[in-house]
């Protein structure tokens, strides 16, 4: 039987406490280095840890944990501290240190998206900014990574500027922003089109003394790209998608151009995803002035399939706009479903509106005959304006159309600008005249001359203008009547076709004459017989009275009787006088 011995246990103790020491010296170095290695790939930001991602300095010392910050630990960061002891064996901890924060400069903030998560980087000033800019980052859904550090040095107003950096970046789907010092920059792709107008609209509203260093951001892909054009009545409403801002613009411009007596909505949204080879803008143009022609209908684009479909109340553009589209150039764009069908206009409308020098015909009329009619008074009455003509053929014409037509257009002749409206069986007219007494007088008189079974209106008033010196109206009424004369046929009272045109312009200068006095000058020889030529002359002149006062202008008329190139001739000349 084996006895203890004390004697022989003490003297081999020593000798075990340096076999142990020596195994803790050579095995001591490689735990601390697993130990370290563990801690970095449990507090990893690639691996979701809140910790090395918040800045903080994690350290092993041993087998102890030190995390060093400049700043109080965030909730996550401080959570995944305490639980690396839990999840590593042997590791002691942690400690925290928390170091005063450094002043930086150049200051720079940084949004990113990276992996699916929008990582904030950089520098935030000491307070409570730091996690107001967390959550609203978060606002946008995705996941946040928080990688910011406490400094001082942020310049004035950065506050402002690194809330609006974030939810706008929050607003992308891919990018990134920075903020440095005072240069604020943005690129990537919106997510939507409502973070694109968001994010656009971020770029024109930068806090005051920042600017944007760059802002290159992308509209939103989408799949399919939709446009359409729809037309109920008075109204047109464009919506789907557009390239570009520019294009909007230029679409909206052609729309109220084109239909110029309908409204525009727009309810478009800028975007990617035009299809390749498609000339986007070119279609959206012959699309819309096609359906600025319908009473109603829509046309949509869908990808690369166009399709129209509507009501039509012009006869005569019934098969012409079907047939335009189908035969015109539009590059891309595969030709699908054209509906059209005729229909009565309600309310049945004519318009004219003169403004500028220039005049424009819009609406309907029964057939050609009438429209020929109306286009041959329009020369007579505005031989100086532009024309535009946009009359069309329809059924449904109220009797008395003509007259009613007429009246308005000779008495808008008289006007310097305003519009004659007829709607079914109504007549209104609106505008002004450079004469007080010739407004009251074409308002007088307006109801009197309107065909049986209708009724109108008229609202004119006198637009106020300084009078021309009588002397001067004279020297220009001169230039006038030597660039154009007032002619006749030869050896008649009927105006040459030239001469009213003539006329028309003597008139447009006599309005802003005020109370001048205009006499007509008819000349006729004294020597043989003047009988036959004083009558003519009389005759002629009281042709020219007549052409300036439906153009609103009264004249007096003399005859001279000793200005005639031959005896016992009218002259097929005449002439004007402008007296004070």
């Amino acid at each position: 039987m084996s006895r203890f011995r004390p004697d022989v246990w003490l003297l081999g103790l020593p000798l075990a406490a340096a076999i142990w020491a020596g195994a803790v010296w050579r095995i001591a170095p490689e735990i601390e280095a697993d130990l370290r290695a563990r801690v970095q790939v449990e507090a990893a930001p690639d691996g979701g840890g809140a910790l090395t991602g918040s800045g903080a300095r994690v350290e092993v010392e041993g087998r102890d944990l030190t995390v060093t910050t400049d700043a109080p630990l965030g909730d996550d960061a401080l959570a995944q501290a305490q639980r690396l002891p839990e999840r590593i064996a042997g590791l002691r901890g942690p400690v925290l240190r928390i170091l005063p924060p450094a002043s930086v400069r150049p200051f720079t903030f940084t949004v990113a998206h990276e992996r699916q998560a929008l990582v904030l980087s950089g520098f935030v000033p000491p307070g409570p900014l730091r996690a107001e800019l967390l959550d609203e980052a978060r606002r946008g859904g995705a996941s946040v990574r928080d990688e910011l550090r406490s400094a001082l040095g942020a310049p004035p107003g950065f506050e402002e500027a690194a809330r609006l950096l974030v939810r706008a970046a929050a607003r992308l789907d891919s990018g990134s922003g920075s903020l440095t010092d005072r240069d604020l920059s943005l690129v990537g792709a919106a997510r939507n089109s409502a973070g694109y107008r968001e994010v656009s609209a971020a770029a024109k509203a930068l806090p005051s003394g920042f600017r944007a260093a760059a802002f290159d951001i992308l509209p939103p892909l989408v799949r399919p790209y939709r446009w359409s054009a729809t037309r109920e009545g008075g109204r047109i409403l464009l919506a789907g998608f557009v390239p570009s801002e520019a294009v909007r613009r230029t679409l909206l411009e052609f729309g109220r151009a084109s239909a110029p007596d309908a409204a525009l909505e727009d309810r478009m949204d800028t975007a990617r995803g035009v299809e390749a080879g498609l000339d986007f803008e070119a279609v959206a143009k012959r699309v819309l002035a096609t359906v600025g022609q319908l009473e109603s209908g829509r046309a949509e684009l869908n990808g690369r399939a166009l399709t129209l479909e509507g009501r039509l109340a012009a006869r005569d553009l019934l098969d012409s706009l079907g047939a335009e589209l189908r035969t015109a150039r539009l590059p891309g764009v595969e030709l699908g479903r054209i509906e059209l069908q005729p229909v009565v206009p309600r309310p049945y409308r004519l318009t004219a509106r003169r403004a500028e020098g220039r005049l424009r015909l819009a609406g309907f009329v029964a057939d050609e005959a009438e429209r020929a009619a109306l286009r041959e008074l329009v020369q007579r009455r505005f031989p100086v304006d532009s024309v535009q003509d946009d009359l069309h053929l329809a059924e449904g014409a109220p009797e008395g159309l003509l007259a009613a037509a007429r009246l308005g257009l000779e008495r808008l002749s008289s006007l310097a600008e305003g519009e004659a409206v007829i709607e079914d069986r109504k007549l209104r007219l609106a505008g002004r005249t450079l004469y007080p007494e010739l407004a009251r007088r074409i308002e007088g008189e307006f109801g009197r001359s309107l065909p049986a079974g209708w009724t109108g209106e008229a609202e004119v008033g006198a637009a106020p203008h300084r009078p021309l010196d009588p002397d001067f109206c004279g020297d220009l009424v001169a230039d006038s009547v030597r660039a154009e004369p007032v002619r006749f046929e030869p050896g008649k009272a009927e105006l040459a076709p030239a001469a009213r045109k003539a006329v028309a312009r003597i008139a447009d200068v006599m309005r802003r004459c005020g109370t001048a006095r205009l006499v007509v000058v008819s000349a006729v020889d004294g020597a043989g017989d003047p009988e036959p030529a004083r009558a003519l002359a009389e005759r002629r002149a009281g042709e020219v009275v007549a052409a300036l006062g439906e153009r609103g202008i009264k004249a007096a008329a003399r005859i001279d009787a000793a200005k005639a190139a031959e005896a016992g001739q009218a002259s097929e000349r005449i002439g004007f006088e402008v007296q004070p």
